[in-house]
């Protein structure tokens, strides 16, 4: 089928939402909406303890894409004979100096922001074991790549295929976009990678440099592509001309 690789939109929200809390069901959506919640509804859980009311998973979701999309350059695959269903997804944070850069304010106001925007939760979602994971990647990136971390990379924050259309390629032209792009720049690759996702990052060229179970339950590896990338054919990259924020 032929794809194509194009600039996420605000009307690509929903499914990007659904997306993500289908094909990340069985791993880190365990960690994120745990069984131990699962008992927990809109309907005999009013409000949490600091009254606000909650939301349901989808509408989470598509609040969860928003804050990406505004924050990330966040770009879907579509088969081109229909358009309008979105096959795979990926959150990628270019390096400042490059022209896809799209990062969110530094500091308290970060933080602030990020949390005023994706209040309220669910009932299902645990806020604690979210804020370990994100403590989690920061310190493995860190320990893998230096105080820096991958501030002077391009970095695959979120790489996620429909479970419907897995095993097709979708997941190695979206991963092949942004490789294009960071070779163009002269910059490394980084990712945290799950085990799943491992096989296709390892045929791509990517290089194991740390590994870590994530809140002690999923092995997750730290893995770099520094360029020239060898797995970079330009004849499979589709779509190389995509334009970006006004860049191709």
């Amino acid at each position: 089928m032929p794809f194509l690789v194009r600039p996420a939109t605000e009307a690509d929200c929903a499914a990007i939402g659904y997306i993500g809390r289908e094909a990340f069901r069985p791993g880190i959506g365990q960690l994120m909406y745990p069984p131990r919640l699962q008992h927990r509804t809109l309907e005999n859980t009013d409000h949490n303890s600091e009254g606000w009311p909650f939301i349901d998973e989808h509408e989470y979701q598509v609040k969860r894409a928003h804050w990406r999309i505004n924050t990330t350059t966040t770009v879907v695959l579509v088969d081109t004979d229909q358009p309008d269903e979105i096959l795979g997804y990926a959150h990628w944070e270019a390096p400042r100096g490059s022209p896809y850069y799209k990062g969110p304010p530094e500091g308290e106001e970060a933080d602030k922001s990020k949390d005023e925007q994706l209040k309220p939760v669910p009932p299902t979602f645990d806020r604690a074991r979210m804020a370990q994971i994100g403590e989690e990647f920061d310190a493995a990136a860190i320990k893998a790549l230096g105080e820096n971390g991958y501030k002077d990379m391009w970095y695959l924050a979120v790489l996620c295929v429909h479970p419907s259309h897995q095993g097709k390629g979708v997941g190695k032209n979206i991963l092949q976009w942004g490789m294009a792009r960071a070779a163009k720049e002269g910059k490394s690759v980084f990712l945290l990678g799950s085990s799943e996702g491992f096989p296709l990052y390892r045929s791509q060229g990517f290089q194991t440099i740390g590994e870590f179970h994530l809140c002690g339950l999923l092995h997750s590896r730290s893995m770099i592509l520094p360029p020239p990338f060898p797995a970079l054919d330009p004849a499979t990259v589709l779509d190389t001309s995509v334009v970006v924020d006004g860049q191709a």
